[in-house]
């Protein structure tokens, strides 16, 4: 095991631990995995028609015909003796008959944690990694529902609507939270160069999506 320590804990590095995930991990392990039927914290592998876009996501709630995902280092996953539980935002997500396992590409590493020593507590969790198993959209896919794989920032143009909302003609909101706003064009392009952005498409036409020119 290669553990992690979190921000305020110390490693763990015990045999006691060691044995307790790989209990975990053997339990989890067991699950099958057939078709569209991955498990919590399994890899869906997605297109990238923009190399800014996410590669990965993690799979994260189970419904009848959809399963919802959060982004790779998004969220948490815990694992104990009856599974892995997530707790984090999510997409809408993808729907089941969408979902195929990954001819490719098996699995990819992500991380869990765990109590030290199976006690829960503060500052007792262990953070590392496992392996889990890989599923790929079909051709077809309706990725629309991921949100994840847009950009977080987006800035709406109200045009004519400005003094309903107190003289601001452009709004920035970030993961559906707003963020900024401006009342001059001038404004607004000084705001994106000083943080690295450029618009996608005529801001005046429609709402519009705004990446980084780099992503770190």
């Amino acid at each position: 095991m290669s553990a992690i320590a979190t921000p305020d804990a110390p490693t763990y590095q015990l045999p006691e631990n060691d044995d307790l995930l790989k209990q975990y991990l053997e339990k989890y392990n067991s699950i099958p995995t057939t078709g569209n039927k991955p498990r919590m914290g399994d890899i869906l592998r997605l297109p990238q028609p923009d190399p800014r876009m996410p590669k990965y996501m993690r799979f994260c709630a189970f419904w009848p015909d959809t399963i919802q995902t959060c982004g790779l280092h998004h969220g948490s996953f815990h694992i104990n003796e009856g599974g892995i539980s997530f707790s984090g935002g999510l997409d809408p997500g993808v729907k089941r008959s969408d979902i195929i396992p990954s001819q490719n590409q098996k699995t990819k590493e992500a991380v869990i944690w765990f109590f030290d020593r199976g006690l829960s507590g503060a500052n007792r969790g262990i953070h590392t990694s496992a392996h889990f198993h890989v599923f790929d959209v079909k051709p077809d896919a309706d990725l629309s529902k991921i949100f994840s794989r847009q950009p977080g920032l987006f800035i709406q143009y109200w045009g004519d609507h400005a003094t309903s909302n107190n003289g601001y003609r452009w709004t920035v909101t970030k993961d559906a939270t707003a963020r900024t706003a401006f009342k001059t064009e001038a404004e607004l392009n000084a705001w994106l160069v000083r943080n690295n952005l450029a618009l996608k498409h005529d801001i005046t036409q429609s709402q519009s999506v705004v990446w980084p020119h780099e992503v770190a």
